[in-house]
């Protein structure tokens, strides 16, 4: 059989390349290297355009004897959908979801399609490698031409160090894009760059996972806080718990889950005797939860943590840890796939089961439910004594988050009602030790947070209303997680860790976040321990 090389080829350059695209900001990424030459964004388009153009020809060549293609005028196509003025992370997005499609597509087809010799075709018309008319051609070199193609428009934007496999997740950009830093002149500017400029970029893309990032947590070392981790979800039948630091590089992966939707850290849980660290995910497909020490990353359940009794329509989804400041209990707030429109979130308290493994306890089932989509997004503030939970398409409710609280089961807030384009998401709480600081709720099909006053107003502790909303270049972000603290020289005044498409998470400086209009914790809180 002959081997479509190509094939894992094309999958090799869109994993290798998609952070370092993600990378690029995006005033860059609308930058012109010269006049009448394409930015990057209308490179990306053109290739878009490549992909859909590329995917009826492979699939069209199995039902004609020939292969003669229509074509189209590039520059025509590039100007009639104003790639310029497109969010860049959103054509990241389309340009790497299509062409993980148009190679499922390729190598679908069968062999002797693939190798039939056709002398009937216009690849001197339609391929970037031409064939002279009439002579021999097979539709494996045009499949190959365009992924040949794909690249070559790539090293454009990117330069070449994306493609070393021995060094994923290299950001470097190419020469040609750096030389032309220098704003564009007013009148040469469209009205969408200065739009654009204010989406936020990353000052990290984390390394590809397998499958699909879903929500991470920040764990922060106790004895250097440089040397902080993430811990995200790759959430699949074949999924994982990824372990990066904050360079972004994957230092461990434990795999052997199947579909771990979030995970929360809680600091301090006794455990054979001693405080232990832990990383808590949601196994879906398995309806439990599993438990891990940190930052070994070594399991410490039995794997009989099964939580709404083994439930399917409510299979875990939503996970957050709360550690109670007057007695160190810890606590997990589970949220599932559905579930009744009163009591919608289990709380279960964990304790060591006189094994050093964890055995826990449902202590309670709460919180009210719209019936509209789900919940999924739950963060904790234990230090104000609040969970919170993202009812889909509804907004952000409220409840205390001991149990043995007065009135506990009462709801205090739903806020963060109108304004969204689609999903509430994530949820994060950036804590000032005064007890200040913001909510930050992902807007998820408007690639964007908006950010609410922990406190409330004065005198009104539940009434959180909107203060700011920052778009940022993470696309459809789910979870998210946020800490206040110094973590060094690449985030000396917190950091902002989202969920973003394209099996990566993103990191955000706080002061990038806060901008002038937001405070910044003179010196953070540390997690409880």
């Amino acid at each position: 059989m002959a081997k479509q090389t190509y094939v894992n080829q094309l999958q090799s350059v869109i994993d290798r390349s998609t952070s370092a695209l993600l990378s690029l900001s995006e005033a860059d990424s609308a930058r012109h290297p010269a006049p009448g030459k394409w930015s990057p964004r209308e490179v990306l388009g053109h290739l878009i355009d490549s992909a859909s153009h590329n995917h009826q020809r492979f699939v069209r060549a199995r039902f004609q004897n020939d292969l003669v293609f229509q074509g189209y005028e590039q520059n025509g196509w590039v100007s009639a959908q104003r790639y310029q003025e497109a969010p860049w992370a959103e054509l990241v997005a389309l340009w790497r979801t299509y062409n993980l499609h148009v190679a499922r597509v390729m190598a679908l087809v069968p062999e002797p399609v693939r190798t039939r010799v056709h002398t009937r075709h216009n690849l001197d018309d339609i391929a970037w490698r031409t064939v002279a008319s009439g002579e021999p051609t097979t539709l494996d070199y045009l499949m190959r031409d365009y992924v040949d193609h794909l690249t070559h428009h790539l090293r454009q934007i990117l330069g070449a160090g994306w493609e070393d496999p021995a060094a994923p997740g290299v950001r470097t950009r190419s020469l040609l894009w750096l030389l032309f830093i220098v704003p564009l002149a007013a009148a040469g500017a469209s009205g969408s760059t200065t739009a654009a400029a204010k989406v936020l970029t990353p000052r990290v893309v984390t390394e590809l996972t397998k499958h699909d990032t879903d929500d991470p947590a920040i764990w922060i070392n106790p004895a250097d806080r440089s040397k902080s981790l993430i811990v995200g979800t790759d959430k699949d039948s074949d999924g994982a718990l990824y372990v990066y630091d904050l360079g972004g590089r994957i230092v461990n992966r434990v795999g052997d889950l199947k579909r771990p939707n979030n995970v929360d850290i809680a600091y301090g849980l006794r455990l054979g005797g001693k405080p232990t660290d832990i990383a808590v995910t949601t196994e879906r497909e398995k309806q439990r939860l599993r438990i891990f020490s940190l930052p070994d990353m070594k399991l410490v359940d039995n794997g009989d943590l099964v939580v709404f009794e083994g439930d399917k329509n409510r299979a875990p989804m939503g996970i957050a840890l709360y550690r109670r400041p007057r007695d160190g209990a810890i606590f997990a707030f589970v949220g599932g796939k559905s579930g009744p429109r009163t009591g919608y979130i289990g709380q279960y308290r964990f304790a060591d089961d006189g094994t050093g493994h964890v055995k826990m306890t449902l202590v309670r089932q709460f919180g009210a439910y719209s019936g509209k989509k789900e919940i999924e997004a739950i963060a904790v503030d234990a230090e104000l004594g609040y969970v919170y939970y993202s009812d889909e398409t509804v907004g952000v409710r409220k409840y205390a988050a001991d149990p043995d609280a007065p009135a506990a089961n009462r709801e205090l807030a739903l806020f963060a009602t109108s304004g969204f384009a689609g999903d509430h998401e994530g949820i994060s709480i950036y804590k000032i030790n005064d007890g200040t600081g913001y909510i930050l709720v992902s807007d998820q099909q408007a690639n964007q947070f908006r950010i609410y006053p922990r406190e409330g107003a004065p005198g009104r502790p539940h009434e959180h209303t909107l203060v700011k909303t920052v778009p940022v270049s993470a696309v459809e972000s789910d979870g998210s997680d946020v800490t206040s603290l110094d973590l060094g020289p690449k985030f000396p005044r917190g950091l902002f860790v989202a969920m973003s498409n394209g099996r990566v998470f993103h990191y955000y400086a706080w002061e990038d976040i806060a901008g002038p209009g937001l405070k910044i914790a003179p010196n953070g809180v540390p997690p409880g321990r």
